[in-house]
């Protein structure tokens, strides 16, 4: 008796896809999993056959830090080693020399200071996009409102590669919105609406005339002679996009995928926006890591700065320039920002 469809044996390929659904599915996002994975073929690869054990891997976090690796890398090897055995329902090999290191590794790394990205703020990313688009290519057009869209809704560059067409709205306004489906801090699938300004939405607007989209991912590869693939642009591609621009642009300092996140929560920042304001916008759960990129800005948002020395918030300006040019609307909607309280970030 033959089998139907649905009984037939699935294949090796079938089995493989199939894990890989159900490993997103369970909580970790597929770019944790494929970092993970990362992390424990370089371990393997430096363990040589030798069996993994609590000494053994705290020697090898000592070797990551004599090679200059930040605590980050430590800590993502750890955690991967624990999610290997989980999953394989084995003993986990992290012990008490394991979590000895791995304190101390931590102690040093921040003794050593943030190595932290510099920041593409609203105007150097106006002016990268400009640069991208004097290109006169598909490339450019297409990088233009990539640049453009993740400074606006505040993106990582795995939830640029991530969007598909089906997740813009244009709205009469000249405006658009973008649905993230789901991100790091966003295991669940929840999703979230982010806003795109006239100006960055009409980019998009001509990225997706000019590359014919009707369906499928939102940003795509070109190749050297203009042609728009039909694959998905990946999270590596999308960060080689950004670090391009910001060199061709002339930024100086570490440029990354993520420098046009901090850029505009720093922006958010030097305009008068809050720290819970900002942690909305760019759906931070947690005010550390919002915090840790508004260093500068809450300093010179301190009691001393504005009582002791006078010191008036960028914001104050802006509302102020706003009512003496006319710019009622614009002096509201600042208005209505302030009530969120600046204060926040001392």
């Amino acid at each position: 008796m033959s089998r139907t469809a649905n009984e037939a044996e699935p294949t090796a390929e079938d089995i493989e896809r199939s894990g890989r659904c159900l490993d997103v599915a369970s909580g970790l996002a597929a770019n944790t999993i494929a970092a993970y994975e990362s992390r424990l073929a370089k371990l393997d690869d430096w363990l040589n056959s030798r069996t993994l054990g609590d000494e053994t891997l705290a020697l090898y976090l000592a070797w990551l830090y004599a090679k200059g690796l930040r605590f980050s890398t430590a800590n993502q090897t750890v955690c991967a080693v624990k999610w290997r055995a989980l999953t394989a329902g084995e003993r986990s090999p992290v012990g008490p020399a394991t979590r000895r290191r791995l304190i101390g590794y931590r102690r040093e790394d921040a003794r050593k200071g943030r190595d932290q990205v510099t920041g593409l703020g609203w105007k150097q990313a106006e002016a990268t996009c400009r640069r991208a688009e004097k290109a006169r290519t598909a490339r450019g057009c297409r990088d233009a409102a990539l640049i453009g869209v993740a400074s606006d809704a505040l993106l990582r560059v795995s939830e640029v590669s991530a969007l598909d067409l089906s997740d813009v709205s244009f709205m009469k306004d000249g405006s658009a919105r973008v649905t993230i489906r789901r991100s790091k801090t966003d295991r669940d699938g929840a999703g979230a609406v982010q806003f795109v300004g006239p100006t960055n939405a009409a980019r998009l607007a001509n990225w997706i005339a000019l590359a014919q989209l009707t369906e499928g991912p939102l940003f795509r590869p070109v190749n050297r002679s203009g042609c728009v693939r039909t694959a998905r642009l990946g999270p590596g591609s999308v960060r080689a996009v950004v670090v391009h621009w910001g060199m061709v642009a002339g930024w100086s300092g570490r440029i990354s995928g993520h420098s046009l996140r901090v850029g505009s929560a720093q922006s958010l920042a030097e305009h008068g926006a809050g720290l819970a304001q900002i942690m909305k916008d760019g759906r931070w759960k947690t005010a550390a890591v919002a915090a840790q990129y508004l260093a500068s800005q809450s300093a010179s948002a301190s009691g001393t700065a504005r009582l002791r020395h006078g010191r008036r918030l960028l914001g104050e300006e802006v509302e102020k320039s706003a009512c003496r040019g006319g710019g009622r609307v614009l002096g509201c909607l600042y208005r209505e920002l302030r009530s969120v309280s600046y204060g926040e970030l001392s």
